[in-house]
């Protein structure tokens, strides 16, 4: 029985392209050197195809692929896919949500501590030999008790929240916009609130202002 033909936009780590290869037949379309030849030779018999954030797929790629039934997006963002030109012919575009988004909550938290704790000064301090030359590097501000406002997308807000829940987070966080937060519950060891207010805004009430995008 044949595999289904899959067209490949660019490449994948070889944990997802092993098993890909063993169940579909895979055109990869990156190794082409004529892009329009390649799509010209395999476009009718491609039954869907996979692509990844930074890359898409533009109209073009639906003309020549006229029986594709599905696009996969390897990665949060669509914007480089034609939707309406997807939606017009009812092919159906799924991306992959939710994969990274402890990830970037664990960066915000490192983020901030680095920040103010002033690591990456310090590291130099060190390897400069200024604690030996110039005595103790320079007091910075602690997160411990400091306030907190971020502004982020529903599932940043809730990985963020129970990040700062895990270890047993003390200072007072304002997160926006607030209807992320209603479905996380109620934080007896968290001081955390909704914000409505504008995200410009958020900058004029906490110590730890921070913007973070999932």
């Amino acid at each position: 029985m044949s595999k289904p033909v899959v067209l490949q936009v660019g490449s994948y780590p070889e944990w997802d392209q092993d098993p890909l290869d063993a169940a579909y037949d895979m055109k990869r379309l990156f190794e082409a050197e004529d892009h329009d030849a390649f799509l010209a030779e395999h476009g009718p018999q491609v039954q869907a195809i996979a692509t990844r954030s930074e890359l898409g797929a533009d109209a073009k790629m639906l003309a020549a692929c006229p029986n594709c039934g599905v696009i996969s997006v390897y990665g949060v963002g669509f914007d480089a896919v034609a939707l309406d030109a997807y939606k017009a012919q009812g092919i159906r575009v799924t991306n992959t949500p939710d994969v990274l988004t402890g990830d970037v909550a664990d960066l915000r938290i490192t983020m901030m501590l680095f920040l103010s704790r002033g690591v990456i000064g310090a590291e130099q301090w060190v390897k400069g030999g200024f604690w030996a030359a110039k005595g103790l590097y320079p007091l910075k501000q602690r997160v411990l008790g400091a306030k907190s406002a971020f502004w982020a997308w529903a599932r940043l807000s809730s990985k963020w929240t129970n990040a700062c829940r895990a270890l047993i987070w003390t200072s007072p966080i304002r997160t926006s916009p607030a209807k992320t937060m209603r479905r996380i519950g109620p934080f007896s060891r968290i001081p955390w609130r909704w914000c409505t207010m504008p995200i410009f805004s958020l900058s004029l009430w906490p110590h730890q202002p921070k913007l973070a995008i999932s």
